[in-house]
């Protein structure tokens, strides 16, 4: 769940990719989530992948509840069993119900910490108990996370398992 993505970006040729559009057409641009795909399946990663891809962050760069909401269910009527969300705000009762509902389905939810800092409140979704933490080293031209960096930006607060997650640093 992230920006819109281009999937004919020639990083992503191997893979499959089943995408729909929660913004009602005003999906941000695709570097993000292109980004973030090929860090998955792009050349010597995943081969023959399959992913399905929500947009649902606007072109003003915020997601809304309901869109949030329409694409956690999309990808469980669909199967998806492990989500990645590259997005991060104050908590949200409908949010945190509705994406406890998904984990209780067995929907394992990977989230962004946010870019705030250490000393920032914790950031949702990552902060709910059920989610996951997606971490990464917010360095240039550096994609995967560290164990310590966890405690750099106040992950202790954070429910949740945290994991190395995929980052495309550096793009919006």
């Amino acid at each position: 769940i992230a920006t819109a993505l281009d999937p004919a970006s020639p990083g992503l040729a191997g893979a499959t990719i089943t995408s729909r559009d929660f913004t009602g057409g005003t999906a941000a641009d695709t570097a993000h989530a292109t980004a973030v795909a090929d860090l998955i399946a792009g050349p010597g990663r995943l081969r023959d992948a399959h992913l399905y891809h929500a947009a649902a962050v606007g072109a003003d760069g915020t997601a809304g509840v309901d869109d949030l909401m329409r694409a956690i269910a999309w990808l469980d009527e669909s199967g998806v069993r492990l989500v990645n969300i590259s997005l991060a705000g104050p908590y949200n009762k409908i949010l945190d119900r509705g994406f406890q509902a998904a984990a209780d389905r067995g929907i394992t939810i990977v989230a962004a910490a946010g870019n705030d800092g250490r000393d920032a409140p914790p950031r949702y979704p990552a902060g709910f108990d059920f989610a996951a933490l997606g971490i990464s080293v917010p360095q240039k031209q550096s994609f995967y996370g560290a164990p310590w960096l966890a405690g750099l930006i106040g992950a202790g607060k954070i429910g949740g398992p945290t994991l190395m997650q995929a980052c495309a640093t550096g793009v919006r």
